[in-house]
């Protein structure tokens, strides 16, 4: 999933760029936290949102969608600065800012709350949902909102969800049927129920790579197959290095906009109802939007000797 981060936009990166990120991250850590003093109602307050994909990204169009619900919603007095490309680092180094309360908001995949309630793997777990509909559903259900609200004991509270996509297989190698999945390295998280009943149904070896190393891994065959969305697979071009495709999506993926508990209690109740609103809003609109979005990323199916191609 493309939870940790993003291949670089420009195929390279002077270090210049590296340079100024790292001055950024730093001058970010040493400022002082929000959430280590209290705002009043009527003071103006400006949060920072961070998140790892390009401006063209749906988390972006949905971070820009809450920053202007909040700033309308609030007459201006809340200020959401977004910072994009994984400019305050990795999705991992995001997430736990946002628990210290240094960044105030990031949107990451749903994983980040399954190693403090391990049931939320289900989120991210194949053949677990047939359609949005029905994953929606789930997600307003008494079942997740009580793992929501246990999750804000980590210093995490989700505002909403953000869709994700529906997750196909691409590989290096022509898929036929699920049996040729049989001995491929399978790009997971190894130890989690998610990757353990994979490789159990699959027989695939589930080996870790960072997103950032996904492209290269799969030009080296370090991994030979990877679950991805169609967004995620067009922009990063992976099908340049995994043209092949399982042509029937094996998961629908979800990621929540995480904010700071810190930060949250830090403000007074009539700033907490305007982000609360203006989360739920956000991710509603973009819930919608996100079906016209996947229509028009999703290719045309060729084929490519007798296995199924995407942008061949």
């Amino acid at each position: 999933q493309a939870e940790d981060g993003i291949r670089d936009v420009e195929r390279s990166r002077g270090l210049g760029d590296v340079y100024k990120r790292q001055i950024l991250i730093l001058s970010l850590a040493f400022q002082v936290s929000l959430a280590d003093k209290k705002i009043v109602s009527g003071e103006t307050v400006e949060l920072k949102l961070a998140h790892s994909q390009a401006t063209t990204h749906h988390y972006h169009l949905t971070a820009v969608k809450f920053a202007e619900l909040v700033k309308e919603k609030s007459n201006g007095k809340i200020i959401i600065k977004i910072f994009p490309h994984a400019m305050l680092g990795s999705g991992k180094s995001q997430v736990e800012a946002v628990r210290l309360g240094k960044i105030d908001f990031t949107i990451q995949y749903t994983g980040y709350m399954s190693q403090f309630i391990p049931d939320t793997e289900i989120f991210g777990m194949e053949y677990a949902f047939d359609t949005w509909d029905q994953y929606y559903k789930f997600c307003n259900s008494s079942y997740a909102k009580e793992w929501f609200k246990d999750v804000e004991k980590s210093g995490l509270k989700v505002l909403g969800i953000v869709p994700n996509g529906k997750y196909y297989l691409i590989s290096t190698k022509p898929i036929h049927s699920l049996a040729d999945l049989k001995g491929m390295k399978m790009r997971g998280k190894p130890g989690t129920k998610q990757s353990i009943l994979f490789d159990k149904i699959h027989g695939t070896a589930t080996t870790p790579v960072s997103y950032k190393e996904l492209y290269s891994s799969l030009q080296l065959n370090l991994v030979n197959v990877v679950s991805q969305n169609v967004s995620n697979i067009k922009n990063e071009s992976f099908y340049e290095v995994a043209p092949y495709v399982y042509e029937l999506p094996i998961m629908f993926a979800v990621n929540p906009i995480y904010m700071s508990v810190k930060t949250f209690e830090s403000l007074p109740e009539d700033y907490q109802k305007i982000i609360l609103n203006a989360g739920s809003e956000a991710c509603q609109w973009m819930q919608k939007k996100y079906r016209e979005i996947e229509k028009q990323d999703f290719p045309g199916t060729t084929k490519k000797g007798d296995s199924i191609c995407w942008w061949c």
